[in-house]
């Protein structure tokens, strides 16, 4: 199931943690791929806030509370980022801010299985795109 990110959080700002922390995912061929924690749990945040807001009736502004409230408790949860990232996104939801941390970008060909099932850890990276 694919998630539309269509919620932005240009109006936070994001912490250091926030932008260095990221999801690796060990494709079948090795490659290893760094996806910021950051967009996983703005899908997930965006997900259950607008769920919560056709449900309940919530206002722009208690929907936007309680996308704030989601997106903290996501950051914080390894176990949800585990489960959210290849659950409820596929690769294509992420390709544009995975950074290849491993051999030469090849192609997209056999991703959506590696993000689906390739070993995944939470790692930092720093500025460069460099493990930390």
């Amino acid at each position: 199931m694919c998630m539309n990110n269509s919620h932005r959080r240009s109006k936070v700002k994001l912490r250091r943690d926030e932008l260095t922390k990221h999801l690796q995912v060990t494709m079948p061929n090795g490659e290893r791929w760094a996806v910021p924690i950051s967009i996983i749990a703005q899908s997930r945040a965006t997900y259950y806030a607008d769920r919560d807001a056709e449900k309940e009736g919530l206002s722009k502004e208690d929907r936007d509370k309680r996308y704030e409230e989601e997106y903290s408790y996501t950051m914080g949860d390894r176990l949800e980022i585990h489960d959210w990232a290849p659950n409820n996104m596929n690769w294509a939801d992420v390709r544009e801010h995975a950074v290849n941390i491993g051999a030469e970008e090849l192609d997209d060909r056999g991703y959506q299985e590696g993000w689906i099932n390739g070993e995944k850890k939470i790692i930092d990276l720093d500025e460069d795109g460099k493990i930390v």
